[in-house]
């Protein structure tokens, strides 16, 4: 069993590398709190928490400066007047100077930039919320770390400091009338969806039209969720905690025409560290089970039942998602981001098929009319394995979604 374990450990979520001179300079997230990084049109926040849940650089009351500076540039843009993205990284990044993700969300930022210079021109503001997800130099030995790094999101989760953030973030943006978008990756959309996912169960039963212990019946009002929007991008967590959200998109009557994506989550067709790993991975913490429900060994993204969506490229004809391959492992840039993302305008609204950034939501069941949740799959073409999350046709996508129901309309 050790043996079987190690193994899993070592192939488990296999992570982006970073470039040589990233190794060079990896250092411990404890090393140094960072400071805001002032880009063209944009500034970025970091908040780090510890492993439990603390954060890094706190004052004498426990409570995050860094978070505090963040919520000081939302306030002093005025109303109306800035944007905010929220980004959590997964295992084996941290908040270091040259983490391959830092480098890449900036670059998301960078193209927030440009759209809003075509609009709105808000003051773009990005908050790279960090944890430990990188504890080791080497790369053999990080790969080790798996278990570790797992039972640390789940304790981060439970100390409620992330729940806090967002709150904090959330309740200014609608004060401020300031849009926000959460994203979180692999297990930091592990640690997005445990923060919020209770906060908007709630918020759906209360605007629910029922008799409580009896069937749904319809939502009433549209559900405001966290921010603008949630994306969980090849999300580490078990289909079982998205159970009870599968059950409100299932709602025979639906939500009111007004509804707005709230949670939007992709998977990729070959991203083996999921599709593999991860149920093995939950076998061995299951072992005390005979037969685990599949739903408690497979993550959201794969788990057929819940799937809404696919998406794919507007001008496919078929439904059909591209036969998985292996990711390339081994590319001239192996954690390149797309530093260049052509902007165009998206065809249709919410409920009709429409374009985004090249790619189209197709609806694969029926039933849950303007549902708020969508879990959709995708390919290699979008994205490329488990780590292939700054592809140029993915920000584009991105960038266009949010531009169509976020930039142009935020939440009151």
């Amino acid at each position: 069993m050790t043996v079987v374990r190690t193994l899993v450990t070592v192939v488990f979520l296999t992570s982006c590398q970073t470039t040589r001179i990233a190794d060079q300079h990896v250092r411990s997230v404890f090393d140094d709190v960072r400071a805001p990084i002032e880009g063209d049109g944009y500034v970025l926040h970091f908040i780090q928490l510890d492993d439990q849940g603390f954060f890094r650089d706190r004052d004498s009351d426990g409570r995050s400066r860094q978070l505090s500076a963040g919520l000081h540039d939302i306030r002093s843009a005025g109303l109306g007047n800035s944007m905010t993205v929220v980004f959590v990284h997964g295992w084996k990044h941290n908040s270091e100077q040259y983490d391959q993700n830092a480098l890449c969300f900036q670059s998301l930022l960078t193209q927030l930039v440009t759209t809003e210079k075509r609009g709105r021109k808000r003051r773009v503001i990005g908050i790279y919320l960090s944890w430990q997800g990188k504890t080791a130099q080497s790369d053999l030995l990080q790969q080790l770390t798996f278990w570790d790094r797992k039972k640390a999101i789940d304790t981060i989760a439970s100390s409620g400091r992330v729940t806090y953030v967002l709150t904090a973030l959330d309740d200014l943006a609608r004060t401020a009338h300031s849009p926000l978008v959460i994203i979180g990756h692999s297990f930091g959309a592990r640690l997005v969806f445990e923060a919020v996912s209770q906060p908007i169960i709630s918020e759906v039963m209360r605007a629910n039209d029922h008799v409580w212990g009896e069937t749904l019946n319809i939502v009433q009002t549209p559900i405001q969720g966290f921010g603008d929007l949630v994306i969980l991008l090849n999300p580490a967590f078990e289909a079982a905690k998205y159970d009870t959200f599968d059950l409100f998109a299932r709602t025979a009557e639906g939500f009111p025409m007004a509804q707005r994506p709230r949670l939007l989550i992709l998977a990729t067709n070959n991203d083996e560290a999921t599709l593999t790993w991860f149920p093995r991975g939950m076998r061995i913490d299951l072992k005390s089970l005979a037969k685990p429900p599949a739903e408690l060994i497979t993550t959201v993204g794969n788990f057929t039942e819940f799937q809404t969506h696919v998406l794919l490229p507007c001008d496919q004809v078929t439904d059909e998602l591209a036969p998985p391959h292996r990711p390339d492992d081994s590319p001239a840039n192996p954690c390149a981001c797309a530093t260049s993302i052509k902007i165009s305008t998206p065809l249709k609204g919410m409920d009709s098929r429409a374009c985004y950034g090249g790619l189209e939501l197709r609806k694969t069941r029926s039933g849950g009319v303007n549902s708020p949740f969508i879990v959709a799959r995708t390919d290699y073409r979008v994205i490329d394995g488990h780590n292939g999350i700054f592809s140029q046709t993915l920000l584009s996508f991105i960038l266009e979604y949010i531009n169509t129901y976020v930039q142009q309309n935020p939440a009151a």
